[in-house]
């Protein structure tokens, strides 16, 4: 066959219809200036079409050959078509198709040699339907003169429905067996001439039903497009709601009893009942594939108007047709569409989210169904391409019309995945709650992601297998372990390693904000339950928690875990307690104005926070028998004034150590004279930490003639930005540093340490004066200078510690003399720790370094000057000498006396003092 045109004349074709169309362009573009949108539209619709369309000439050799769509044929009087199209609301003014614009005429209809008497007229709410030369129709056929069955038609213009994208959604909704009215595309011509491509669409009744096998002598609803009244539609109601088929066995009455319950069940429940009651009355398998065919393209058209459900008697449960899912945009990432209530108020159901979710990804977790939904998508596109082209009523010109089919592609592609992305994203926040007792654990975990997570696995090692250990569920979620909660699973033990797999379900939520359901944070909390009960017997190394993806099943990654162990509590409310409010909550303490005083033997069992405030004495001869852990916070000064006859005493009151004694914030000065103190340990109280038996943070205080061992912790007082005098007392065997100063210019003058854990006296960017003690046989330092501390360091004996006699590190610069270091691991060390600091710089004085492993070691960061001393072996420095000081028994040249500090007796507590150092300067 000889081609029509050569690729020479189309060429020439082609560029005589760009400098036409430019030319057009400029004259239009002209004529339109200062003009709104609105009036430009009224006033040149038609001029505007033909501007749109000029550039269809440059798709005419797509027009040539055959149509591949079946003709329709309206046959319909010159008077009758003027009728229509004169009785329309105005255009472009948000007008809508009213009932008095809803006149039909009669015409005839013609489809494969027959003819069908109908009565027809323009259809669709919005005047994008009935604007444009080429309009939506709907015919109604009259009665037992149907086409193939049909007795309701809509013709509807494919540009509303974005081309074939409708279509696609239908046989989607086909494929999860949804009720769908049967529907393809044709070839329209009006009294003989073309009126383009429309979209075909059976009326909704029971022929539609029967054709699908399923009962079709039932109740078939619709949301009234347009209220009588006018108001806003609310479907909550009945009689927004109008009928296209109905039950037959209704008795001959106007039944919306199934309707009214469905819609009392929707609206008015709270939502236990919302989620015990809808899947009794709705079929929830076709609810969520009816979610899912809006979710595909983005859509929440579906609301009032467009709702179609029908009531199927044979299962007594409503199911739902979808009509005009049109398209949206893709939402934010984890977001998605505010649907209809009757969407929304299921998606904000953890169950039915759920649910929903599960079944749409076993659509979008299947690349298959992509690849199959763009083949049916691209088989459309074929079908209908040559009468697309050659249908010159189209809203679009041909140009935007191949366009709009392109971007249609793309979005059901990138919806897909957007969907599949969602799906994945599981997020969690789990703390996990050590506590002392049953359960000894309490895992708290939050999910806010598109997915529900799954508690997978719980294991931890204690490397025993003894015992019996078990999962449990706080149903009540309260955040407590109760009767009411419910045990998920045992846990089996292997090899040292408790295991269970509960597969666990913490479910995730939705919320409306800013126009989108997003996802809501959900808790669900779980117990470590073990026989009893006793110390975790795991830590945070050895416990493992395993997630995954309640959907997808793959493991999920973006978990956050944290730790809280139940000794950190807070009370802030205590701080501001009233006296009178306090005293009634603890008795034992009397009070008399702001004074709050303590006597006796005082049983103290559990925290107890000292509001500021007050004073706080505790008289002579008091006993304080301390329970395990209990601790005393207070935020105002104390006066614990003992006597050498009448000590006060602080103990333990079983096998277990007690915690401390904390004194945070208060202004005046605490006194802490003639007291025992021995077996306190650490503590955490209201946010603050403190390791310290005896503690004062931002406290300034006096503590004399006292003793304090046998704390289990690092410290046996600890002092922070405070100022202090810590005097003629007795330090021994405290487990770790006796005494620990940060940022304090505290003074420590004629003290005895002896055998302690750690360090005798540990200091840190400090700027204490320390003479005149005894340091004996510590563990590690006799004293510790650290990070930038420029103390004084005079007449003190430092004797058989362990690791050094002084240790000075990290930019410390301290002033070192008449000090006598013998028999240590290292006499003087100096050298950089941390960092951030760097090596020390001390300077020695009139000091004796003598028989001592090493005397003194220096590392290259640091850097020591040492004058008028004895260093044995000798040193670099001023009047430096190494001759044999001639030590005798307790007798040290440059030395002086400790001054005496008066003897308390502690016999009731059943340990001998030590006795007096007794050793007198070589002169």
């Amino acid at each position: 066959m000889k081609r029509l045109f050569s690729r020479y004349h189309v060429i020439l074709i082609r560029r005589f219809l760009i400098l036409l169309l430019i030319i057009v362009a400029g004259v239009y573009i002209f004529s339109i200036q200062g003009q709104s949108r609105v009036v430009l539209y009224q006033k040149y619709h038609s001029i505007i079409q033909v501007a749109n369309k000029l550039s269809n000439l440059w798709y005419l050799p797509q027009t040539i050959g055959s149509s591949k769509l079946p003709r329709y044929d309206l046959t319909i009087k010159p008077d009758n078509l003027a009728f229509l199209n004169h009785n329309l609301p105005p255009l472009y003014q948000n007008a809508l198709l009213t009932d008095e614009f809803k006149q039909p005429v009669s015409a005839i209809f013609t489809a494969h040699g027959e003819k069908y008497q109908a009565n027809v007229r323009y259809r669709g709410d919005l005047d994008n339907h009935w604007r444009d030369p080429q309009k939506s129709f709907f015919i109604d056929f009259k009665k037992d003169n149907w086409y193939q069955g049909i007795n309701e038609m809509h013709l509807i213009i494919p540009f509303d429905r974005y081309y074939l994208l409708e279509e696609l959604s239908n046989e989607r909704a086909r494929s999860f067996g949804l009720a769908v009215p049967a529907s393809k595309f044709v070839n329209l011509f009006i009294n003989g001439k073309r009126n383009g491509v429309y979209w075909q669409v059976e009326g909704f009744g029971k022929e539609m039903l029967e054709k699908q096998f399923l009962p079709g002598d039932v109740n078939v609803y619709g949301a009234i497009d347009i209220m009588p009244s006018g108001e806003t539609i609310d479907i909550s109601s009945i009689h927004a709601w109008r009928k296209y088929s109905e039950d037959v066995n209704s008795q001959g009455v106007d039944n919306y009893a199934d309707l009214e319950e469905m819609l009392k069940t929707v609206f008015n429940t709270d939502d236990a009942q919302f989620r015990a009651q809808l899947p009794n009355i709705l079929n929830m398998d076709d609810f969520y594939s009816w979610i899912i065919v809006q979710n595909l393209v983005s859509s929440s058209h579906i609301t009032g108007a467009n709702m179609r459900i029908w009531f199927d008697t044979t299962q007594g449960k409503f199911r739902m047709i979808p009509w005009d899912v049109s398209r949206g945009s893709i939402p934010p990432p984890r977001y998605e569409h505010v649907y209809n209530p009757f969407i929304t108020r299921a998606l904000e159901q953890p169950e039915f989210l759920d649910a929903r979710n599960a079944k749409l990804w076993q659509y979008v977790g299947d690349e298959k169904n992509l690849s199959d939904d763009l083949s049916r998508y691209d088989a459309l596109d074929e079908s209908t391409k040559k009468d697309f082209y050659k249908d010159a009523k189209k809203v679009q010109s041909n140009y935007a019309y191949r366009n709009l089919v392109g971007e249609v592609r793309e979005f059901i592609k990138n919806s897909f995945v957007a969907l599949r992305e969602n799906l994945r994203y599981a997020h969690g926040l789990v703390t996990v709650r050590l506590q002392e007792n049953n359960p000894i654990a309490a895992l708290h975990v939050t999910t806010d992601g598109f997915s529900s997570l799954l508690l997978h696995q719980v294991s931890f090692t204690d490397g025993k297998c003894q015992g019996e250990w078990s999962l449990y569920e706080d149903l009540t979620g309260d955040g407590a372990m109760g009767k009411d909660d419910v045990k998920v699973a045992d846990f089996t033990c292997s090899q040292g390693r408790w295991n269970v797999v509960p597969d666990a379900v913490i479910h995730t939520g939705r919320t409306e904000k800013e126009g989108y359901l997003v996802p809501a944070a959900h808790t669900t909390t779980f117990f470590i339950n073990g026989e009893g009960g006793g110390a975790p017997p795991f830590t945070q190394d050895t416990l493992s928690l395993e997630f995954q993806n309640a959907v997808t099943r793959e493991t999920a990654d973006n978990i956050s875990i944290k730790w809280h162990n139940a000794i950190f509590q807070f009370n802030y409310k205590s701080i501001d307690s009233s006296l009178d409010n306090f005293v009634r909550a603890h008795p034992q303490f009397v009070r008399e104005a702001d004074t709050l005083r303590l006597s006796g033997t005082v049983k103290i069992a559990s925290d107890i926070i000292i509001p500021h405030g007050a004073r706080v004495v505790i008289e002579s001869g008091t006993v304080m028998e301390m329970g395990e852990g209990a601790s005393i916070l207070s935020y105002s000064p104390v006066f614990l004034e003992g006597t050498a006859q009448q000590p006060i005493i602080f103990r333990r009151s079983g096998i277990h150590p007690w915690g401390v004694f904390l004194v945070s914030g208060a202004e005046e000065e605490s006194v802490v004279r003639h007291v025992l103190m021995e077996y306190g340990n650490e503590d955490y109280l209201n946010g603050m930490y403190t390791r310290g038996m005896l503690s004062f943070f931002y406290s300034p205080a006096r503590i004399e003639n006292s003793e304090f061992r046998f704390a289990q912790a690092d410290d046996g007082i600890n002092v922070k930005y405070a100022n202090a005098t810590i005097s003629h007392n007795r330090f021994e065997r405290n487990t770790g540093d006796a005494v620990d100063l940060d940022v304090t210019n505290a003074l420590v003058d004629g003290n005895v340490f002896m055998e302690n854990g750690n360090d005798g006296i540990d200091i840190s960017s400090a700027k204490p004066l320390i003479i005149n003690n005894r340091i004996e046989r510590s563990g590690d330092k006799c004293i510790s200078v650290g990070e930038n501390s420029q103390a004084i360091i005079a007449n003190n004996l430092l004797l058989g510690c362990k690791g050094y006699g002084i240790g000075v590190k990290d930019l410390s610069s301290p002033s070192i003399i008449n000090i006598t270091a013998v028999d240590n691991g290292i006499g003087i060390g100096v050298y950089g720790k941390k960092d951030i600091f760097g090596g020390g710089i001390p300077r020695i004085f009139n000091s004796i370094i003598w028989g001592n492993k090493q005397e003194v070691e220096v590392d290259q960061a640091s850097l020591v000057e040492i004058s008028h001393s004895i260093v044995k072996g000798g040193w670099q420095g001023q009047d430096v000498r190494s001759e044999d000081p001639k030590l005798d028994g307790l007798y040290y040249p440059h030395g002086i006396q400790l001054p005496a500090r008066e003897e308390t007796v502690y016999s009731e507590v059943g340990i001998q003092p030590l006795q007096s150092i007794g050793y007198q300067p070589v002169l």
